[in-house]
């Protein structure tokens, strides 16, 4: 449930077509299963299990929400100064891993997005005996987010397991539909992503762990919301500059007693602050160099049918580090609640 004002997406033919497609996928697994007796930014490693299934299908519902008051650094998004954001997200995320061989995998990543954001725009100054109040304004969106794909190699060494994975974030949509206040809010940042990922884990009886590097390099694309009028037919447009980001996570699972199982995990992310390129040129609009976030999850993990599973995790950030995202708010923390049902087979 999510407390304050509502989600207020618009449906067009073509996204409802979406949604009954990712439903048809669903509505299989939960008749075989029959009604449940219990329950990334890519999300922190976890502990798979060695004895892996020829592919898997995860369908994951996720609540997440953030709000930011300080504007001391400059937001993307908006061209007229803003006083307050308030963004929610409701995600329904699509994984899907195919085992090409004991080792050798594929993996792909569909998200599909609904967000509303509640902007408070500042006051404006018409002349000295007149100013206007500030407003607030409301954008939403629903649609398909930035899909990833990525190859991977996982060999066995008795308990250990091993893991590399190299993939790429595609982006999809960051048109705000608008020169002057966005009348859409984008489902992306527009920015493409190359990333290789690697680390070890440990399966023993009733307990598993994971460690996992992340290297993430953005090299800088065009965005739509880089647009801006600087006259009355004039505009400038621009590009970021590459930046890099790293990511360090760890994870356990403990069996409770079967079929639960408890889940734990942290990490630190370093992100580096883009610059934007006009005519050539570089300009760093940002005092820091980076932003830091630590997260830490916990969750359970109940297996309700052979094959099934079903998790309820919540998500938590430290550092609140989206005071500080250019991004923000096409960008929406992944802090918040999670289901997830997962179905496996050979």
């Amino acid at each position: 449930m999510i407390i304050g004002h509502p989600l207020r997406p618009t449906f067009s033919w073509l996204q409802r077509c979406v949604v009954l497609a990712l439903l048809s996928i669903g509505a299989p697994v939960y008749a075989q299963l029959g009604p449940p007796g219990g329950v990334d930014e890519p999300p922190p490693a976890r502990p798979a299990a060695i004895d892996r299934p020829s592919y898997a299908i995860a369908l994951t519902l996720s609540v997440h929400q953030a709000r930011r008051d300080d504007f001391s650094r400059h937001v993307l998004l908006f061209q007229q100064p803003v006083r307050r954001l308030e963004a929610r997200e409701l995600r329904y995320t699509l994984d899907f891993h195919l085992d090409l061989t004991t080792a050798l995998y594929l993996r792909a990543q569909a998200p599909l997005s609904q967000r509303h954001v509640r902007a408070q725009v500042a006051e404006l100054v018409v002349s000295e005996d007149e100013v206007l109040p500030p407003l607030m304004r409301e954008i939403s969106s629903f649609g398909l987010a930035d899909p990833t794909l990525a190859v991977g190699y996982r060999p066995v060494i008795g308990k250990l397991e091993l893991a590399l994975e190299l993939g790429t974030v595609i982006p999809v949509d960051d048109n705000p539909e608008s020169n002057t206040f966005p009348a859409e809010l984008p489902v992306g940042t527009g920015q493409s992503e190359l990333f290789a990922a690697g680390g070890p884990s440990l399966h023993l009886d009733g307990f598993e762990a994971a460690l996992e590097y992340r290297f993430g390099f953005f090299p800088g694309s065009p965005a739509s919301y880089l647009v801006r009028r600087i006259g009355t037919q004039s505009f400038a447009t621009g590009s970021l500059d590459r930046f890099i980001e790293h990511r360090l996570s760890g994870a356990l699972a403990i069996e409770l007693y079967e079929p639960v199982t408890l889940e734990l995990g942290g990490d630190y992310r370093r992100s580096e602050q883009p610059g934007i390129k006009q005519r050539g040129e570089v300009f760093a609009f940002l005092p820091e160099t980076h932003r830091d976030e630590i997260g830490a999850e916990a969750g359970l993990r109940f297996g309700v049918a052979r094959g099934h599973e079903i998790a309820l995790r919540y998500r938590h950030l430290f550092l609140e580090d989206w005071n500080e995202d250019p991004f923000f708010p096409v960008a929406i923390p992944d802090r918040g609640l999670s289901l997830s049902w997962t179905v496996r087979a050979r």
